[in-house]
């Protein structure tokens, strides 16, 4: 994906990378922020082919991984629906015993005098939804575990737009940056940082595609 915005020259951010845009200027970061909320136009973004698409179509923008990031709304409806995939020829299995159940709950419930129903099981979502299935707490509270399973879960799932996220700087060490990187480069996948930081970061994200503006707006690539 190629990105671009104000007078810069254009990002290209590399395949199976972390991508790290580290401004010193409040005024940027916050417009960069505004952007892939898809609530201003400011950057703009194409494919390989440098074809402009909408922000959305090609980024995710999940924001601050420990504020705003909620696993199990982000991505649990997603993964159910993936599971019918997963488990291939089992579902008819778990569907009957499911059903089963129901039938059982059903005829119980003539023991009383109340005008009580039982839906049917028609999917797997249905079923999968009744056992409670979630992301664990644990790695809720982890940011290491929690970006980890965000970005296995959107391979998973086949999800290919890029991870966008801010300020996850206040949350890993040097060490973990590099186990990212060498996350996303196993998995295949790409994720965006947008950082604010008045100093350039090179040695926190030394084993990233790092990039640092300053406060006069002066480009540091190299």
């Amino acid at each position: 994906m190629n990105l671009a915005f104000a007078s810069f020259k254009p990002f290209t951010l590399k395949d199976s990378t972390v991508s790290v845009i580290d401004v010193a200027s409040p005024n940027l970061y916050l417009k960069l922020i505004q952007s892939f909320r898809d609530e201003i136009d400011f950057v703009h973004v194409s494919d390989k082919e440098w074809k402009l698409l909408p922000v959305t179509k090609l980024c995710e923008w999940t924001g601050d991984l420990m504020l705003d990031v909620d696993l199990d709304k982000l991505l649990l409806r997603k993964v159910l629906l993936h599971f019918g995939t997963v488990i291939g020829d089992e579902w008819s299995s778990m569907a009957d015993e499911a059903r089963q159940l129901n039938t059982h709950v059903l005829e119980a419930s003539y023991l009383m005098d109340l005008p009580l129903e039982v839906k049917p099981i028609l999917d797997v979502e249905t079923v999968l939804k009744n056992t409670g299935l979630s992301f664990s707490d644990d790695v809720s509270k982890d940011p290491y575990a929690k970006i980890e399973a965000l970005i296995k879960s959107f391979s998973e799932i086949n999800e290919h737009r890029i991870i966008v996220q801010t300020n996850l700087s206040h949350y890993l060490n040097v060490t973990q940056f590099c186990q990212l990187e060498e996350l996303v480069e196993t998995i295949g996948t790409q994720l965006l940082l947008i950082e604010f930081s008045d100093r350039d970061r090179h040695e926190l994200f030394k084993k990233c595609d790092y990039t640092f503006i300053d406060a006069d707006f002066v480009d540091w690539r190299s």
